[in-house]
């Protein structure tokens, strides 16, 4: 039976500290099942289906606890037993959930060419070339290789995975470019499961909104483990994703382990301009 991993990502907004891209991957029949039984929940507690699920608006609260949107007035009782039936939804099929999550501050440390090549840049190291250019500046597509990757090694032999996004004309491009290299000439690495990706909208596939949820919570973790006021994300975190665990921590010992494939050339010249760098430094500090 074919694939499919539901993606949708979080913190791609200005002033965040982490980007986000995390998916649900599972057979088609077990996703085509999810988005029918959503669909029944959204109906049984009366959420308009041209609304839909949206976590940023479910998960919000005022200061005096209130809810907002199709929520409003709920009690916690209502809202507990809503997020109760669509994390049921999931596990009961035992969807399975990948993703990467970036430091948006180390990611940012890093140099112009690293970055590049993290987000896609594929570099002739005989012509010394880019041949394709990478997002120095998104480190959605660092993440997003996260998706690719962690699906693939849920496929059994010879079976196919697509990718179902949600619709961003800001990243669909890279992402095609992104997904069909790793498809065509990484074989080594996601083996020969890349099937197709496809864009939608969250209504068009109801399991982005699954996926929306998945990446929503996560990117709170780490300020929901500390403080669990909101014990609907305290609930999705603990049992759709499972604490983070799953998901790809992409930060120094991850870009560590990356580095031996980097290419030399790149590499001294990070070096170089590294040495021109703290050779400014010091002579300003001499001043």
């Amino acid at each position: 039976m074919p694939m499919e991993v539901c993606v949708d990502e979080s913190g791609i907004h200005g002033g965040s500290k982490r980007c986000v891209v995390a998916g649900l991957a599972g057979g088609r029949n077990d996703i085509v099942a999810l988005e029918s039984r959503w669909k029944d929940i959204l109906q049984e507690f009366h959420i308009p289906p041209e609304v839909g699920f949206h976590a940023k608006t479910f998960f919000r609260r005022g200061k005096n606890g209130q809810r907002y949107g199709p929520y409003a007035g709920w009690s916690d009782q209502q809202a507990i037993d809503f997020a109760g039936n669509l994390v049921a939804s999931v596990t009961d099929l035992e969807l399975k959930p990948v993703g990467g999550a970036v430091s948006i501050e180390y990611f940012n440390s890093l140099s112009h060419n690293l970055r590049r090549w993290l987000t896609g840049g594929v570099y002739d190291q005989e012509r010394k070339k880019w041949l394709t250019s990478g997002a120095p500046n998104k480190p959605y597509f660092f993440a997003f290789n996260e998706i690719a990757v962690g699906a693939a090694e849920h496929a059994k032999s010879g079976v196919k995975i697509d990718c179902i996004c949600d619709r961003q004309d800001n990243f669909s491009g890279l992402a095609i470019q992104m997904w069909n290299y790793m498809k065509d000439e990484m074989q080594w690495y996601t083996g020969e499961h890349l099937g197709g990706i496809h864009f939608y909208s969250r209504f068009e596939r109801i399991s982005l909104q699954a996926a929306d949820m998945h990446a929503f919570c996560l990117y709170h973790i780490e300020s929901y483990r500390a403080d669990t006021d909101n014990y609907e994300i305290a609930f999705v975190l603990h049992n759709i994703a499972k604490n983070g665990t799953h998901v790809k921590k992409l930060e120094k010992q991850a870009v560590d382990l990356m580095l031996p494939a980097y290419p030399p050339s790149l590499k001294e010249e990070d070096d170089r301009k590294l040495r021109v760098r703290e050779s400014r430094q010091s002579n300003v500090h001499r001043e």
